[in-house]
Parts: structure tokens; sequence; C-alpha cells
């Protein structure tokens, strides 16, 4: 008995066929898949995505990204991407009772880990830590690339922390939404008289 190892030429067709079906049902899940929440930022930030907190801090908010929550009690605006390994981008702000002297509530996440740098972050003094070497051998935790940001304005402390998993390197575009903040407006005296 001889086996057959040639296909016809309906064989074939009907086996395109249904690989073009698959192909079009599959397509745009893959391709919806992908668009929740930018975690590559490949987009530069658009000053209509400004997302505002409270006491009037804001910051541009990535394509696709949400507001979320977190528990520590100085966050302040917490973006994320919304997708199974979300990435983020967290505010957080306190009181400085001197300028350049790290609150206490802040202390741990400073000290612990990996050294901070000076860098300069809108024209001013700045100290930043990026983590790169996060590895995981689990898929509910995946390696990826994390950071902490931390300067002094007008007498507060801010940290900004931001977490991309399954990516090897920060995306390209952050520093830019990085740059977006801006912190609550200070009014000046004469101002506040006046509002009384």
């Amino acid at each position: 008995m001889r086996l057959r190892t040639d296909f016809t030429w309906i064989e074939l067709i009907v086996i395109l066929a249904i690989i073009a079906v698959l192909t079009a049902f599959l397509y745009p899940a893959i391709q919806a898949a992908r668009s929740v929440g930018d975690v590559r930022l490949r987009e530069k930030p658009d000053e209509r995505n400004r997302i505002f907190c409270e006491d009037g801090m804001s910051i541009i908010c990535p394509s696709g990204w949400t507001v979320g929550f977190h528990t520590h009690p100085q966050s302040k605006l917490v973006l994320h991407s919304g997708n199974r390994y979300p990435s983020r981008i967290v505010i957080f702000s306190a009181s400085a009772e001197e300028e350049g002297e790290i609150p206490v509530a802040f202390q741990d996440m400073i000290y612990q880990g990996k050294a901070f740098k000076p860098t300069v972050f809108q024209n001013e003094p700045a100290f930043e830590s990026i983590v790169q070497d996060r590895r995981s051998n689990s898929l509910e935790d995946p390696s990826g690339v994390s950071g902490k940001l931390y300067f002094f304005r007008e007498g507060n402390f801010y940290l900004i922390f931001y977490e991309f998993r399954r990516q090897a390197e920060v995306p390209e575009n952050l520093p830019l939404f990085l740059e977006s903040f801006r912190p609550p407006e200070i009014k000046s005296t004469q101002e506040n008289a006046t509002e009384r």
C-alpha cells in the first residue's frame, strides 16, 4: 500500500481558507489586547490627557491607561495600563520638614534597595534609581524594569515610582510623561487674601 504524499488543489484551498478564517477572527482580538494600555509608551504626551488629583498636582496620562488606587497613605496619583501585567506610575508626596530632608514615611522606600544617583528633573536637582534586573520565572510575576525618582518642590517631597513588566528597559518616551508632572500651584498671599 502506497502512502499519499501530495495535496490536491482542493485540499490546499480548504487549508488556506481555514487559516484565513482563523486569522480574520483572531487578529482583532490580538490587536485589542496589544492596544489596552500602551505599556511601551510609543506616543508622546498629549495635554488633553492631563489628570489632576484633589490637591491640584497633575500629570499627563498615557493613552489607554486609567487612574487607579494605591494603599500607601501618601499616594496621590496612580496610573496603570490595565492589561494582564499592568505597568504603573505612582506619585507620592508629603511635606518636607526641612528642604532636602526625606520625610520619615518614605525613608524605608528610599534607603532600601538600589542606590539613588543624582540627576536633573525639570531643570532641578533630583535623585533616581532604576532597577533592570528584576527577574522571575513565574508567569504571575514577570520580569521587568522599575524605578524611583524623588525631588523637592516648594517645601514638599515628591516620589514618582514607575514599573513596566515584561520589558528589559525603560520606555523611550517615559521621561516625557514624567516631565509633564506639575505640582499644585502655590498661591501668593495676596491671591489668598483676595479670595477671602
